[in-house]
């Protein structure tokens, strides 16, 4: 009875044997997991490279912002100096008043100077109109608007200050009115008259960068 018993109980340990080959083999569920802790361990190093990108380029934006303001500093600080430059040649020039183009003959009863800038002065006499520039900017276009009774000159400059304008208590000549156009590289000066612009001559000293427009 006992060798019966002991015969049985070989045979179906043999037989749980024989049904898994290796008894060592990872299970579906092992290989599930294992895949899965895998997968996590991916995504993470994935989502800290993104972090790590994210970091980085959010730093080179933060040092080329820096960049930028610094830039913007210097360009501030550039514009002051220059600023105080034409400040102190204003004083100067006030002190001098800029002398008119005219011959012995000629004959200045009435002199107004009108300081439109530190860099522009509008000076009328009886019969005439005088523009005086600062030299280095240089004249790069002028024009005559018959209809509507102009005179324009444009100079070159990268130069940014508000629109002027002004009227003058004059018979031959209305007003004038001075503007910026930084991003196109120059300012624009218009004298608008009281009458017709045949009725008109202008003269340009280029050297001096004096303009004078005259009746006739």
């Amino acid at each position: 009875m006992k060798y019966i018993f002991l015969l049985l109980t070989t045979t179906l340990f043999l037989n749980q044997l024989c049904a898994r080959e290796n008894p060592f083999e990872p299970t579906d569920t092992y290989s599930q997991k294992q895949k899965e802790f895998y997968d996590k361990i991916e995504a993470e190093k994935k989502q800290k490279e993104q972090e790590v990108e994210t970091a980085r380029l959010q730093e080179e934006l933060l040092l080329k912002r820096e960049k930028e303001l610094e830039e913007l500093e210097l360009q501030k600080q550039k514009e002051l100096e220059e600023l105080n430059k034409l400040q102190q040649k204003r004083i100067v020039l006030e002190k001098e008043t800029p002398k008119i183009i005219m011959t012995q003959k000629e004959k200045v009863e009435d002199v107004k100077n009108y300081k439109v800038l530190p860099f522009v002065t509008v000076q009328t006499t009886d019969d005439a109109l005088l523009i005086f520039v600062d030299p280095k900017f240089q004249l790069k276009n002028q024009d005559i608007l018959k209809k509507q009774k102009k005179f324009l000159f444009d100079f070159s400059a990268h130069t940014s200050f508000y629109t002027i304008r002004k009227q003058i208590e004059h018979p031959y000549f209305k007003a004038y009115a001075v503007g910026t156009h930084r991003k196109e590289g120059f300012f624009r000066i218009v004298i608008d008259l009281n009458s017709d612009t045949k009725n008109y001559k202008e003269t340009i000293d280029t050297k001096e960068n004096i303009i004078k427009i005259e009746k006739i």
